[in-house]
């Protein structure tokens, strides 16, 4: 355990000092070119950091083996050790209060230079922490524990008075510190959000945003069920080759093709009604499918992720198992050259199928799951969201890249450019 202890600790503290070094390196070459205030600030938390760093081989050296510096360096250490650590919790609220000013008055805190008011502030920062630290220098001391091993600890006070002590100090240096940053980051966002409010908002209007949304379900939904018949296609061509290869194409098709666009934009039509513009909480103008309420959206949902998601999903992978399976079972003759050709373009067309349908599910699938989940009032709107859209286009990207990977066609076409060039 001991052995494990000074390995992590070697790690910690090796990073610690390279890291807080190289900010101060970083802070000094930066403020040579420019003096501006938060940079200071930046420097002096690394420089507590850093004295935080250097006391910390005291406390790897008495929990290993005993304490070695004696009592003046038990109660130095004590003194010291606090005062890094009410530097650096003091450093980052005023670091904090400057993002915010920042944020929210741009043009002053920019033209304001590192004054010397604010070499003031630094110096007041450090007398404030030592002052308010001096109580741990008279309450540590060097003692004997009952194993015969020495010890630097606090037992001068007693303990009231280090209970005492402990909680002033943990709610002016810890829970009121902590508030505070909160709040300013919280500050710091919603204004940084506000200030975005003119680019990043829904521009198209009302009827846009109905129009948006009905096309986009269609979308969805066209390439889904085309999905399906292609996978319906494949799998006859393969269990039922000749009547398969002597159909053409004809009017019929152009009806199926027809009827699917149609079929889907009528079952994507509710959407149109359920979508407006809407000013949210900060604002801004978005485009949401509120119109219905909660409980008629979730109910549209669920029912449009069994028909559209659930089943075809259920279908084509029932399909895609019967395609490998046939192709697995067919009996080649050596010498018939055409069964082993039209075999081997069965199992080149599958395996696009397949990618299609593995790239197409594995975009869609967290993108259906959120949707449902988030109109269920199970999740609440978050990054995942965003992320989960993106995935989407991420779909439509994959599609040309899969057709190219697995078309000899366009890859042999490809082949060709490459040896022109």
């Amino acid at each position: 355990m001991v052995i494990g202890f000074l390995i992590f600790y070697g790690f910690i503290f090796v990073i610690s000092l390279v890291g807080n070094i190289w900010v101060l390196v970083t802070c000094y070459r930066n403020l040579y070119r420019n003096r501006f205030s938060p940079m200071w600030y930046v420097a002096n938390l690394a420089s507590a950091d850093l004295l935080f760093t250097f006391l910390t081989p005291f406390h790897a050296i008495n929990f290993s083996w005993r304490w070695v510096g004696g009592d003046v360096i038990c109660k130095l250490h004590a003194f010291l050790f606090d005062t890094s650590y009410n530097t650096s919790i003091t450093t980052l609220v005023v670091i904090a209060y400057l993002r915010l000013k920042a944020i929210t008055d741009p043009f002053n805190s920019r033209s304001q230079n590192f004054s010397n008011k604010e070499y003031i502030k630094l110096v007041l920062i450090w007398c404030m922490c030592l002052v308010i630290s001096s109580p741990t220098a008279s309450m540590n001391k060097v003692e004997t524990n009952e194993d015969g091993k020495l010890i630097c600890t606090n037992t001068s006070w007693g303990s009231t008075g280090r209970e005492i002590y402990y909680t002033v100090h943990a709610i002016l240096f810890f829970i009121i510190p902590l508030i505070y940053m909160i709040a300013t980051q919280r500050k710091i966002f919603r204004s940084l959000r506000a200030n975005a409010i003119p680019i990043w908002r829904w521009v198209g209007g009302n009827v846009i945003c109905k129009l948006h949304a009905f096309l986009f379900d269609t979308s969805y939904n066209t390439s889904i069920t085309t999905l399906v018949v292609i996978a319906y296609l494949r799998l006859k061509a393969i269990t039922d080759p000749f009547n398969s290869r002597s159909q053409n194409f004809s009017n019929k098709e152009y009806i199926k093709i027809v009827l699917i666009w149609c079929m889907c934009l009528v079952i994507s039509s509710p959407t149109a009604s359920m979508n407006k513009v809407e000013t949210d909480e900060d604002g801004k103008l978005i485009c949401t499918n509120t119109s219905w309420g909660s409980t008629g959206r979730e109910i549209y949902y669920i029912v449009h992720a069994i028909l559209f998601y659930i089943i075809p999903l259920f279908y084509m992978i029932v399909t895609q198992r019967k395609i490998f399976r046939s192709l697995r079972a067919i009996a080649i003759p050596m010498c018939n050259s055409h069964i082993i050709n039209t075999n081997q373009r069965h199992k080149k067309v599958a395996k696009t199928l397949a990618a299609l349908s593995l790239a197409f599910f594995s975009c869609q699938s967290p993108f259906m799951i959120f949707r449902l989940l988030m109109y269920s009032n199970l999740v609440s709107p978050s990054l995942v969201w965003s992320v989960t859209q993106m995935m989407i286009c991420l779909n439509v990207a994959l599609d040309p890249l899969l057709y190219g990977y697995y078309g000899e066609n366009l890859k042999s076409k490809v082949r060709r450019f490459l040896r022109c060039n």
